[in-house]
C-alpha cells in the first residue's frame, strides 16, 4: 500500500513503529528536522540516525550501511547523489530489511523539484532501487489537491491512500 499523509503534525499523527529487524528509511529536506526527529525516536527507544553534510561520524556511517540503524533521516541530496548511500539500497540488509520509503515535507518535491533542489523531483527515482514490497508515504502539511496530484506522480505511486487529518476541523479523511 503507498499512503499519502496530509496532516497539520506529520510527525505526531501519522508515524511508522519499527519493529526489531526492519528498516525505515525518511528522506527530510533539514538537518534541524532531522536531528530534532532522531532525538525524539531514540528516546522511544527506536535505533535512530541522520545523514546529511554536517554528519561525519564513521561509526554512525558504517552502522547505517551495515543495516544496523532501525531508522535513517536523510537528505534527498545523500541519498540521490552520494553513491555510497544510493548503493546502500542495494545492499543485503537494505534488500532484506528496508519496509518503508517515507518522504517528510513531501510539498518540497513540487515547490522546489524543479528549481532550487533539484533532487527533490528525482526522489521517485529510488522506486528502481527498491523492492516493490517497500511501503513508500509522503508526508507534509501543507499539500493542494494539485500539490498532491504532482507529488503522486513523482513518486510514482499508482493508487495511494489518502490519509488527510486537521485539528481545524472536526473530519478526517481516507480515500
Amino acid at each position: 500500500m503507498e499512503i499519502c499523509c496530509f496532516s497539520y503534525h506529520n510527525s505526531e499523527l501519522c508515524s511508522l513503529k519499527c519493529t526489531r529487524g526492519s528498516i525505515v528509511l525518511c528522506i527530510s529536506p533539514l538537518t534541524s528536522l532531522m536531528m530534532d526527529q532522531r532525538n525524539k525516536y531514540t528516546l522511544k527507544g527506536i535505533a535512530s540516525e541522520f545523514v546529511s553534510g554536517q554528519q561525519a561520524d564513521s561509526n554512525i556511517t558504517r552502522k547505517i550501511l551495515n543495516g544496523a540503524v532501525q531508522l535513517v533521516f536523510i537528505t534527498p541530496e545523500s541519498i540521490l547523489e552520494n553513491p555510497l548511500y544510493r548503493n546502500m539500497l542495494l545492499s543485503q540488509p537494505y534488500r532484506d530489511e528496508l519496509v518503508a520509503l517515507v518522504v517528510d515535507e513531501a510539498h518540497c518535491v513540487k515547490l522546489w523539484g524543479d528549481k532550487f533542489r533539484r533532487v527533490f523531483g528525482e526522489i521517485g527515482d529510488l522506486r528502481s532501487l527498491i523492492s516493490g514490497n517497500v511501503q513508500v508515504m509522503a508526508l507534509t502539511a501543507t499539500a493542494t489537491e494539485e500539490t498532491l496530484s504532482i507529488v503522486t506522480k513523482k513518486l510514482s505511486m499508482r493508487k495511494p491512500t489518502l490519509i488527510a487529518l486537521s485539528p481545524f476541523n472536526k473530519y478526517s479523511r481516507v480515500r
